[in-house]
């Protein structure tokens, strides 16, 4: 009896400690649903997803986009030097938001079934040289992490290329949007 009795108070206190150290997390209190958007043009595929639709103003906020080859068994692409794939960040009846910025260059993306193109969620644009330290674009664009103060936002993937081996071929532009709510 004294034996079974040490021995549930040294199972207790080394799952106390784990949890303690991290080495077991408590479950989430409430489980995020993700959210994503799919878009189809032709024989490409876009699809963007986030692993929730809620996030807090601290978050840094992460997804994925995913451009497809659906049909045939390869596909030229020509476009911005820094890939295909770019994010507009638009705040839902409000006035904030960032459309990225794309090179003019003809840089060849080629893509394969089975091998899309994908890109985490990265930001570009640009704000006034003279901007005041609270300018939304500025604080955004500077903070090395995704973050979006509190409200309602839509963040959509754009893939923006030509199909082909030059930069005059038919051209394409995608967009993928989920939206999200940030809370304090």
């Amino acid at each position: 009896m004294v034996l079974a009795s040490m021995q549930s108070v040294v199972f207790f206190a080394i799952a106390l400690l784990l949890v303690a150290c991290g080495g077991i997390s408590p479950a989430p209190s409430s489980s995020a649903a993700p959210a994503q958007a799919v878009v189809s043009e032709g024989r490409f595929q876009l699809t963007f997803e986030l692993p929730s639709a809620t996030w807090k103003t601290g978050d840094s906020i992460t997804g994925l986009a995913t451009l497809a080859l659906t049909q045939g068994d390869h596909a030229d692409l020509t476009g911005a030097s820094g890939g295909l794939l770019a994010f507009e960040f638009a705040e839902v009846g409000g006035d904030r938001h960032t459309q990225p910025i794309w090179d003019a260059a003809c840089a060849q993306h080629p893509l394969s079934p089975g091998k899309p193109m994908t890109s985490g969620i990265v930001k570009s644009g640009a704000y006034q040289g003279d901007a005041p330290p609270g300018d939304f674009n500025r604080q955004f664009i500077t903070d090395p992490l995704v973050r979006l103060p509190a409200g309602t936002w839509d963040i959509t993937a754009i893939a923006m290329f030509d199909e082909g081996p030059t930069c005059s071929a038919p051209s394409h532009e995608m967009r993928a949007t989920v939206r999200l709510t940030v809370t304090e």
